[in-house]
């Protein structure tokens, strides 16, 4: 039996991981990370993207670009295997700036929801305002009609549960966020280089193709 060569995860969108990714091995390649097999693994990718077959023939998919740079190589069981005999140990301050991106991602999920909820609460604010008003007049055969519904308490108690879990999160966080902030400020530069030079190279790559 052959062995597996290299595998390369291509993501959806490169600004945004969590979004997925698909999986790419490359067949008749010795099983290791390389610039060449990182380009053939691309260029086999791109193939099948611009002509439309599975998995790309009902998906939108690379809609911030895409480039050999951005494959993310997955490393082998036998890779995996001699990596866990020979552990790196991580610094206090590698090890905070990792939490604190775990801290990130899982905010900007609840953030999400928040948002969410919010907008299918938000319908329900003048009936909310109606019933919290113990002065005033009595709710409408309409309005009673709307309070007894599922889809009225669904939306106000997850509005609730939203909120309160980001609150959560504030108080139970390491606080080091901020770490990200700062090395999102000392990489702008380098960040908007790379990308530029990324994209560079993806036109000029995209013009040898049409010339050829």
């Amino acid at each position: 039996m052959k062995a597996q060569g290299p595998t390369y995860a291509a993501p959806f969108d490169r600004e945004a991981l969590d979004r997925g990714a698909f999986l790419v091995m490359l067949r008749g390649a010795t099983a290791k990370n390389s610039p060449r097999n990182r380009q053939r693994v691309f260029d086999q990718l791109m193939e099948q993207f611009e002509e439309g077959a599975p998995p790309f023939d009902d998906q939108e998919c690379f809609l911030n670009g895409l480039s050999e740079q951005d494959l993310i190589y997955i490393p082998s069981p036998k890779e995996v295997e001699m990596s866990k005999q020979q552990p790196t140990p991580e610094s206090p301050e590698q090890a905070d700036i990792l939490l604190a991106a775990t801290e990130v991602l899982e905010l900007a999920k609840l953030k999400v929801s928040l948002a969410n909820a919010y907008r299918d609460a938000q319908q329900y604010k003048e009936l909310v305002l109606k019933v919290i008003d113990t002065e005033g007049s009595h709710l409408s055969e309409e309005e009673c009609e709307a309070v007894s519904q599922k889809s009225f308490a669904k939306s106000i108690k997850g509005l609730a549960e939203a909120r309160v879990k980001v609150n959560n999160w504030a108080e139970n966080s390491s606080g080091n966020h901020d770490l990200i902030l700062n090395e999102l400020s000392f990489m702008d530069e380098e960040i908007v280089t790379a990308l530029s030079a990324a994209k560079s190279k993806g036109g000029k790559a995209s013009k040898e193709e049409q010339a050829a």
